[in-house]
């Protein structure tokens, strides 16, 4: 291990205690999606902590949407492609759960509201920048992209484009999402969205009318089971019925009803095919006299799975031996991400690049705590050898 690599280890060694104070700090910031004031809070937070490392900050700001940060280091190095660092805020915890249960260490594992996903690959973010600019580290810009929204797909923000604008023409893109896979890192990530599909009917009287009546969860009924034997697994697409609401009572012949549709997919384009499909199962009656609408709305798409993805995570095997770590195994995730909007910007991506931990999106979301340290240890190094990625790995 070369004497820069070990200058980086005993700053984070030395700091360890800032580190967990910083980590805590973000945590208990209530930052769900909803909560723009919490998120914003948070985005200024990690804009002055940028601002003082010497970073160029600009915050994007949101009317309808927490805030987006991009932050430039290292700008000067013009004759190298920008290394692409991602992040978002956000939780899935309504505000208040800070409150209920803050920051808590316990036997080595880290607890609180979005430990996980994904505030502790944010505190890596934040101490490898400051790691390298202690080591004297200056010679490749890095561009950190943090997003207010993620967990609502970016629908009320341009922080999906802003990804895709900033990330235009990088080297490679490093998203520092939770690690839940252990010795895995994702390669690949499936595209996501919503569909409604409503059914509205003619109530009447249960005993005495039911004849009038046009039942609109019957209709339903023969949809739901059309929409779940569309999914195709061996294409990488799949629909999941996961709400249904109608009726009033049990002796009134139902005329509304109401199901909400998630779908995954895993190559662009795939979702006008979805509509399609879906299209084609609203329009075929089976209770007559009911009519039935649609409404869709795309989430993230995928992060399409190329050689280049796979190229850097060679390379970032490679880093990880002098480390001791396991070979990471490639995986591909069902669920979104930001790194998505790099992939189709033409950057070469790895997801999952933060601390391990269990539990996402749920109340008993956990981090290892020694591995928040370990994967800051791990970035740094990658960064500070990113141009043999460049040079050997990279063919785009």
């Amino acid at each position: 291990m070369d004497n820069k690599k070990i200058k980086l280890n005993k700053f984070i060694d030395e700091n360890r205690t800032e580190i967990i104070g910083f980590y805590e700090k973000l945590v208990n910031i209530d930052t769900s999606s909803h909560n723009k004031e919490g998120v914003d809070r948070a985005i200024a937070m990690l804009g002055e902590t940028y601002n003082k490392e010497s970073g160029n900050v600009k915050i994007i700001t949101q009317e309808d949407a927490g805030n987006t940060l991009v932050a430039e280091f290292y700008q000067e190095e013009q004759n190298h492609k920008p290394l692409i660092l991602l992040g978002h805020v956000d939780t899935v915890f309504k505000k208040g759960e800070v409150k209920k249960r803050p920051f808590t260490i316990e036997d080595g594992f880290v607890y609180g509201p979005g430990v996980l996903d994904m505030k502790g690959g944010i505190v890596i973010i934040t101490y490898v920048i400051k790691a390298l600019n202690a080591i004297g580290f200056n010679y490749h810009p890095i561009k950190v992209i943090i997003t207010g929204d993620e967990e609502i797909y970016h629908q009320n923000s341009n922080a999906d484009k802003i990804i895709q604008e900033e990330s235009r023409g990088a080297l490679a893109s490093f998203n520092l999402e939770g690690n839940y896979y252990g010795d895995e890192l994702v390669v690949a990530r499936k595209g996501n969205g919503k569909f409604t599909m409503t059914v509205k009917g003619v109530a009447a009287h249960a005993g005495q009318d039911i004849d009038k009546g046009k039942n609109a969860i019957l209709e339903l009924s023969h949809k739901i089971i059309a929409i779940q034997n569309l999914s195709h697994f061996q294409k990488g697409i799949t629909f999941n019925v996961g709400t249904i609401t109608g009726g009033e009572a049990s002796n009134i012949v139902p005329e509304f009803a109401e199901i909400e549709v998630d779908i995954r997919y895993e190559r662009q384009g795939a979702f006008s095919l979805i509509s399609d499909k879906l299209e084609k199962v609203k329009n075929k009656v089976y209770v007559q006299g009911t009519k039935t609408e649609l409404a869709g709305e795309k989430g993230i798409p995928p992060m399409e799975e190329t050689d280049d993805n796979h190229n850097l995570l060679k390379f970032v095997n490679a880093v990880a031996k002098e480390f001791d770590l396991v070979e990471f195994k490639p995986i591909k995730s069902g669920g979104g991400a930001d790194s998505a909007y790099s992939v189709l910007a033409g950057v070469p991506a790895i997801d999952g690049m933060g601390p391990y931990g269990r539990n996402p999106h749920n109340p008993d979301e956990y981090v290892e705590l020694e591995s928040l340290f370990e994967k800051t240890k791990l970035l740094g190094s990658c960064i500070m050898e990113i141009d043999k990625f460049a040079s050997r790995y990279n063919n785009t």
